[in-house]
């Protein structure tokens, strides 16, 4: 009976640590995952080391995450007067295509979160989009803007 005992634990113990260790590495795989550089969509969402992207509130934002995904990006700044009128046009139309499965991300150029709040309340932009902080301005850096605002659109 005792020995009934221990080959039982033994066995226990060997498939929780071939089970803890498949997890280990499935999950070691998944994130070093490397995506295809010659991608649009690659190039402009996935970051070096980490996300420097937060939302609104502080919380972290990997756009890596938004990759096979319709994306619709809209780079803004307070500065930009034309900023108001996209950002109240993409607000308007995220309900449309909910049911298609298109996010909608707003990218805020570089500029501290008060400052981008203040903007948006003042201008009565609702959060219908999710708005991102880019305190480095890496994003629009990476698709390589020359206007304001920009607007691009990813597919799958």
């Amino acid at each position: 009976m005792l020995k009934n005992k221990s080959q039982t634990l033994f066995i226990l113990l060997l498939v929780l640590i071939l089970a803890t260790s498949g997890w280990y590495t499935y999950n070691l795989f998944l994130k070093s995952k490397k995506y295809d550089d010659n991608i649009p969509a690659v190039k402009a969402l996935v970051t070096a080391e980490g996300s420097p992207y937060t939302d609104i509130n502080g919380n972290p934002v990997d756009l890596a995450s938004f990759i096979g995904q319709v994306l619709v990006v809209n780079s803004w700044a307070s500065w930009s007067p034309s900023s108001v009128s996209d950002l109240k046009l993409l607000s308007s139309i995220v309900t449309d295509y909910e049911s298609q499965e298109v996010k909608f991300l707003a990218i805020n150029r570089a500029e501290p979160k008060e400052t981008a709040s203040a903007f948006l309340r003042v201008n009565n932009i609702n959060s219908e989009v999710q708005l991102v902080l880019d305190p480095d301005d890496n994003y629009y850096r990476s698709i390589e803007g020359f206007s304001m605002p920009v607007t691009t659109i990813y597919d799958k």
